[in-house]
C-alpha cells in the first residue's frame, strides 16, 4: 500500500506524491512503513516501526543499477534487526555486477591488443594473399570492432545516464568503443592499400641463353 499526495487545493492525486509504503514486507516488518530511493552515487532509506517507537534512516553514498540489491539489502537488514528479527543470512549475488564490467572490460583489452598488432603490421610491407582470405580477414575484423560501437549505440539509456548510473560499465564499453573504432579504420586501410611488387630474381644473360 502507498500513500499518495493530494494537490492543494483541488485534491488532485499525484500518482506518486509522498512514496511511503505501508506494509508489503515480510515479518516483522509487515507493519512497517517505509521507503527507498536512490541517485547516481547516492541511495535512502526510511523506516518507521510504530510497534517498536522506531525510526530508521540510512544514508549511503554509494548506489548503481547494477548494485541496487546489495546496496539496499543494508538497509532492510538494518530494520529487521531493529524490528526484532534476525539479519538476512544470504547476501545479493553479485554475479550480475562483476560479468557486466569484468566482460566489457576484457572485451576493450582484446579489441586495443588487436588493434595494435593492425598497427604494427599496417607500418610492414603488404604481403601478397588471396583476396578470399583478406576479405574473411577483414570481415572478422569489422565485425569485432563493430559490436562495441553498436552496444553502445543501441544502450536505451544513451551515454550521459548510462555513465551516471553504471560508471565502471560505461568506461569499460566507452573503451571498448573506442578500440573497436580504431581496429575498423586500420583494418580497412590494410585491406585497401596494396601488397609491395614482389622483386624478380634477374638471371645471367648467357644462363638465359643456354
Amino acid at each position: 500500500m502507498r500513500t499518495e499526495g493530494e494537490l492543494h487545493p483541488s485534491g488532485a492525486g499525484t500518482g506518486y506524491g509522498l512514496g511511503r509504503r505501508v506494509g508489503g514486507l515480510d515479518a516483522p516488518l509487515d507493519r512497517a512503513v517505509w521507503h527507498t530511493g536512490g541517485a547516481p552515487g547516492y541511495s535512502a532509506m526510511l523506516f518507521l516501526l510504530p510497534e517498536q517507537d522506531t525510526a530508521l534512516v540510512l544514508q549511503q553514498n554509494l548506489h548503481g543499477l547494477l548494485q541496487d540489491g546489495a546496496v539496499m539489502q543494508a538497509g532492510f537488514g538494518a530494520a529487521r534487526i531493529l524490528a526484532g528479527g534476525s539479519a538476512p543470512a544470504d547476501a545479493p549475488s553479485q554475479a550480475g555486477y562483476h560479468a557486466a564490467v569484468w566482460g566489457r572490460t576484457a572485451l576493450a583489452a582484446a579489441l586495443a591488443l588487436a588493434a595494435g598488432r593492425s598497427a604494427l603490421l599496417l607500418r610492414r610491407p603488404a604481403r601478397p594473399a588471396s583476396r578470399p582470405r583478406r576479405a574473411a580477414g577483414t570481415a572478422l575484423h569489422l565485425l569485432a570492432g563493430a559490436l562495441p560501437c553498436a552496444a553502445l549505440a543501441a544502450a536505451v539509456m544513451g551515454p550521459g545516464p548510462m555513465a551516471a548510473w553504471i560508471p565502471d560499465t560505461a568506461i569499460a564499453l566507452y573503451a571498448a568503443a573506442a578500440a573497436g573504432a580504431a581496429l575498423i579504420v586500420l583494418s580497412a586501410a590494410r585491406a585497401l592499400r596494396r601488397p609491395a611488387p614482389t622483386a624478380k630474381r634477374c638471371l645471367p644473360r648467357n644462363a638465359e641463353e643456354g
